[in-house]
């Protein structure tokens, strides 16, 4: 998975340090990874002359100490679903993802995964947040900046995050949720989430159909892989929903493709069973753009379908208004209620 763990001097001091190392080594080749000391994360990862690409293919993992704050007021290009506060934390930086779109990868020098370590400080906040906006309804992603659920056997987040939700709720905070959002087709870990959590936890299935997927997501989860995912989790009594954001209209057959996807979502149950669904047109910080260009340079035709407007690169507000209205359409026509369909801002 990872053959070259940089961990800072501070990391050390933490148990999740020494149990993801343990973890690392019980699969790599004889055991063996290198790890290699350092006095900040920011040694590795703010360097200049790192050369992207190279990373992206083969990550490094940074283990380091966030000195705080984790927590964060949401942006305003995401989707709130409704709550009165919105609120995200990263307990990761970076994605082992690497699609096309993504703002990651304008918003760093880095393609090295960052995860902290001290995880239970930023519960400690989360809790907080959380009584504080009690009489409030709450949302907080906990995935913002990276793909927790895709390695949730290495860093065991998601469990952490439900054991907190669980004991929030048996304190009596109960309008609030945490999102778990994933590409991600891994389901068996679901079994040993705390059930308590059931109520207050979301997994968010990002979904796109198999064409997109291929040319702009390769390296994630197939569809049908996610969408079992997602029935599995349903079964275990958690809360899901689907996220058609960025809604890729870049080939001829995007209203065919995505008009069949929902179609499937329909005949196996799903769009029933949902607890809502996020659509929204593809939107990333204008300033990004130069960045992603160099560090994708196979991508960069992607970039020329979209406009800027404003600190924000993506469709004009009637090319977005058309994509977002027709997808929304044909899951209200395959059985989602309205109420239930949430656009961004604009969207």
């Amino acid at each position: 998975m990872f053959d070259t763990v940089y961990a800072e001097e501070a990391a050390f001091e933490y148990e999740a340090t020494g149990r993801i190392l343990g973890r690392l080594r019980r699969f790599a080749p004889e055991g063996k990874i290198t790890v290699v000391p350092v006095r900040s994360a920011e040694d590795v990862t703010a360097r200049r002359g790192q050369r992207y690409g190279l990373q992206r293919d083969n990550p490094k993992l940074v283990l380091a100490v966030n000195r705080g704050p984790f927590i964060h007021e949401g942006s305003r290009n995401c989707q709130n679903f409704g709550a009165d506060a919105f609120y995200y934390c990263s307990v990761a930086v970076n994605c082992i993802g690497r699609c096309s779109y993504c703002y990651l990868s304008g918003a760093s020098r880095s393609a090295n995964l960052i995860a902290y370590v001290n995880v239970g400080d930023c519960c400690g906040e989360l809790a907080r947040l959380i009584a504080d906006n009690r009489g409030r309804s709450l949302l907080v992603p906990v995935s913002y900046d990276n793909d927790i659920y895709a390695l949730e056997g290495l860093f065991g987040y998601v469990a952490g995050f439900a054991d907190l939700a669980a004991d929030c709720r048996q304190r009596g905070f109960g309008d609030f949720a945490l999102e778990v959002r994933t590409k991600c087709g891994t389901r068996g870990f679901l079994d040993n989430i705390n059930p308590g959590a059931a109520e207050n936890m979301i997994f968010t299935w990002s979904v796109s159909p198999q064409r997109n997927i291929r040319l702009f997501e390769p390296a994630t989860s197939p569809l049908a892989n996610r969408l079992r995912a997602a029935e599995y989790a349903l079964g275990k009594g958690f809360r899901v929903r689907l996220s058609f954001d960025p809604v890729l209209a870049t080939v001829p057959t995007w209203r065919e493709d995505y008009r069949g996807l929902i179609e499937e979502l329909r005949r196996r149950g799903i769009i029933q069973a949902l607890d809502g669904a996020g659509v929204g047109g593809f939107r990333v910080p204008a300033d990004y753009l130069k960045t992603m260009r160099r560090h994708d340079p196979a991508a960069a035709p992607l970039f020329d379908n979209f406009v800027q407007s404003g600190g924000t690169l993506g469709y004009s507000g009637a090319r977005e208004k058309a994509i977002t209205d027709f997808v929304k359409e044909c899951l209200a026509d395959a059985g989602l209620d309205e109420r239930k369909i949430y656009t961004t801002v604009g969207g």
